[in-house]
Order: structure tokens, then C-alpha cells, then sequence
């Protein structure tokens, strides 16, 4: 019998779609890039390039501007091709216990305007906080001047466990139940809303600021009113088959230990986390349920006081630390020694927990291991939330341009079938 095979062709529209996300995702990361450029990265030809591009610049998605160049050769200076700022805005919203952080950012990822609000999580069921979230957001976007774009797509970073279709938050312990935002943010206020934890956002902005540090393995530890954690293998995300998963500030370091926000007791965060940190530097009774909402500056001069002088307080730092790099010392016994990110507590932080988590982590590693341990500090998680969260909205705004382009083929642009469109 003679078998013959033949190769499947992708639909025109999918191969669209792909080359023109691949041309988006190009100049996103060039920031400025001439086409020729953009034929040599992206594997397209010419061609298909510049039919792409130009449909891309009558959707006001990209702009073009003349590239300076040193030479005296004369005719039409080479143009460089960067995203139009004017396309868009993603709306971010980094929600903590009883705070939430909104940043507006355009198309080009650069941030509009910031601002913090008090929305009351702990004891408010979902309806309430998407209903006070959709409130602040529409005002908010009323507010804006009338030169910038719309709002096209809303990004959540949220301390808490979210499922994998990344729509609805699952479990946190700043809320009484779950929270369906992606559903209930849509249906208030029209646009498509995404929603991640909040570590793992922090560890997407990283990657975004260090690709050569954080673009293959490596550990982000979120350090403020609660602890958690995001693990990045190969340069991807891990997640669980349901959840973002990586709960780390939730696994056991003292069994029936202190007690957690959470209602369990021997949590990492009943260690390590600032409203465990400020129980101990009191004296408080370490299995009281923690209902105390930490104030940012009453933490800062708990740290300053540690920083200052042998007490309680550097004690409550040092037990902390402790948490931390026991747990990290469990997470590298599953997956080799990575560099690591910690998040948040200021300042003080690097000052306070680093001497006794390389310590730990030291003897915790392989000989040839303990030279390549990296950790880096960086003080305020916030930002970082706000991000992170924007890269992934742009990201799916990106898609969603893609998948509605009008941007129309030539004949020859059939042929560029995109690397990533496989055959099944």
C-alpha cells in the first residue's frame, strides 16, 4: 500500500492571526524596529511584513517614525515601526487586604496615572467588592481626558488562589468567599477582565524588566500582609491543573504552630508575614487569630527599631526569616537551587532577612550549587503587581487585535505560515 501524506494548510485567518500577534509581540519587546528587522525576527518575508504593518498603522495600532542615522547617504531615511500609544488602555488592579491599587497604562506599557483606594475585602462577599471595584473604575474612567483611548481590557493581580482559565478568584484570605471577577466586572462594566494572583503578576513583570536573570528559572517570594509565591520553570509559569497553585506562604512550617490568617495554624505567613512579624515583635500570643490590619508606616518604624537595635522586634525579623528559608529550602529540594526574588517589607527587608536565609539556603544547597545562589530584593511589591498585571492584559489586547486585524493578504503572504501554528 502506498501512503501518501500531505501537509494540512491553516485557514488564511489563522495564519493571519499568528503572524500578525508575532509582528505585535516583536515590536513589543523591540519597542522601535524597522520592517526589515521585523522580517529577520519574526521568520516572515518582507512581503507579508509590510502588508501586515500598514493595516496594523490604519488601526492606529502602530506608528512610524524616521530613523536617525549617521551616514551621508541621501534618499528616504529608513522608518522604525513602535506600537501607538494612542490604541488603548488596560486598566490594572492590584487588590490586597482592604486596599486596592489601580494604574492605568497605554498601549505602549507606559503608566497614565496611579491611584490607591480603600475597598473593604475581609468580611464583603464577591457582589460587594466587584460592585465597590466596577464603581471606583468607572469613575475613574470617566475622569480621563478626552485625547486618550478607551479602556479595552481590565487586569486583576489579587493576593489569592485564582483557577486557570484566570476568571475567577477561588479562595484568599482578604475575602469571605470566592470571587467571581472576570463574570462580574464584565457584566458592570463591558469590558473583557482577566484576573491572576498576585505573585504570579509580580514574577511576569520581572521577567518583562530582567529577561536575563528572570527568563528561565527562578522563584518570586511576595513578602506583605500575607506570603506567597510564584515558580517560573523554563522561562513558563508553573500552575496547578486547577489553580495558580504555588501557595507557599501556606505550607506547614510548624505543625499546630501559630496561627494563620487563613484559620490554619503553622503557615509559613504565621512566621513571616507583617502582621506575623508584628506579633511577635509584641508578645502577643502566637495562636491568637491575627485580626489586626498592619498600618504601612506603624511597620516601617517596627523595621527602623530592628534595624536599630538587638530586640523583640529584630528577633520577630529573625524568626521570619527563619519561616522563609525553611521554606525555600523545601521548594529547592524539589527543583534545583534557582535565583530568587523577594518582594516587598521595604527596605529593611534586605537588611533584616538576608544573613540568616543564606544561611539556611547555604546549607541547603549542593556544593555546586552554593555559589550560584542569587537574591534579589525589591521592596515594594506594588508596583511590580501593577505590571505585571498590565503585561498581561496587553498581551491579550494584543490577541484581540490579531483576531480582529484588517489588515488583508496579498497573494504571497499565504505562503509565510507561522512557526507557532502547528499541524495536527
Amino acid at each position: 500500500m502506498i501512503v501518501q501524506i500531505r501537509p494540512i494548510m491553516a485557514r488564511s485567518d489563522d495564519l493571519r492571526r499568528a503572524n500578525t500577534l508575532r509582528i505585535l509581540q516583536a515590536v513589543r519587546i523591540k519597542g522601535s524596529v524597522s520592517r526589515t528587522e521585523l522580517a529577520t525576527s519574526t521568520g516572515l518575508s518582507p512581503a507579508t511584513v509590510s502588508t501586515i504593518t500598514a493595516g496594523l498603522m490604519q488601526d492606529r495600532v502602530l506608528s512610524e517614525s524616521s530613523i536617525a542615522s549617521s551616514s551621508s547617504r541621501r534618499g528616504r531615511p529608513q522608518m522604525a515601526l513602535c506600537l501607538d500609544e494612542r490604541a488603548a488602555l488596560v486598566a490594572t488592579v492590584a487588590l490586597s487586604l482592604n486596599t486596592a491599587r489601580f494604574t492605568f497604562f497605554d498601549f505602549t506599557g507606559n503608566i497614565v496615572f496611579t491611584r490607591e483606594a480603600r475597598i473593604e475585602t475581609r468580611e464583603a462577599d464577591g457582589e460587594a467588592i466587584n460592585d465597590a471595584l466596577a464603581y471606583v473604575l468607572s469613575g475613574m474612567m470617566a475622569e480621563l481626558p478626552l485625547h486618550l483611548p478607551p479602556v479595552r481590557q481590565i487586569s486583576l493581580g489579587v493576593q489569592g488562589v485564582v483557577d486557570t482559565s484566570c476568571r475567577v478568584m477561588l479562595w484568599s484570605p482578604i475575602t469571605a468567599g470566592s470571587v467571581d471577577f472576570s463574570d462580574g466586572l464584565e457584566a458592570r462594566l463591558g469590558i473583557p477582565v482577566t484576573v491572576a494572583n498576585d505573585s504570579d503578576t509580580t514574577a511576569v513583570a520581572l521577567r518583562r524588566l530582567k529577561p536575563d536573570l528572570y527568563g528561565g528559572d527562578f522563584v518570586s517570594v511576595a513578602m506583605t500582609d500575607g506570603i506567597g509565591m510564584s515558580i517560573t520553570i523554563g522561562g513558563r509559569l508553573f500552575s496547578g491543573v486547577r489553580s495558580s497553585a504555588a501557595e507557599f506562604g501556606h505550607m506547614v512550617h510548624e505543625y499546630q504552630g501559630a496561627k494563620c490568617r487563613c484559620g490554619r495554624n503553622g503557615c509559613i505567613e504565621a512566621y513571616a508575614s507583617d502582621y506575623a512579624i508584628w506579633r511577635n515583635a509584641k508578645g502577643e500570643d502566637p495562636h491568637s487569630q491575627p485580626k489586626r490590619e498592619i498600618n504601612h508606616s506603624e511597620f516601617a518604624v517596627l523595621a527602623q527599631t530592628a534595624l536599630e537595635r538587638d530586640g523583640p522586634e529584630r528577633q520577630a525579623f529573625k524568626i521570619a526569616a527563619q519561616a522563609l528559608g525553611v521554606g525555600l529550602r523545601n521548594v529547592f529540594a524539589l527543583i534545583d537551587p534557582a535565583p530568587v526574588a523577594l518582594v516587598g517589607f521595604g527596605g529593611a527587608g534586605e537588611q533584616l532577612l538576608e544573613p540568616e536565609l543564606r544561611m539556611i539556603l547555604k546549607d541547603a544547597s549542593q556544593p555546586d550549587h552554593r555559589a550560584d545562589m542569587r537574591i534579589e530584593w525589591y521592596p515594594d511589591a506594588g508596583p511590580l503587581i501593577s505590571k505585571g498585571a498590565a503585561e498581561r492584559g496587553l498581551d491579550l489586547l494584543a490577541n484581540h487585535i490579531a483576531a480582529s486585524s484588517h489588515a488583508s493578504y496579498a497573494p504571497d503572504v499565504a505562503s509565510d505560515i507561522a512557526p507557532d501554528i502547528a499541524a495536527e
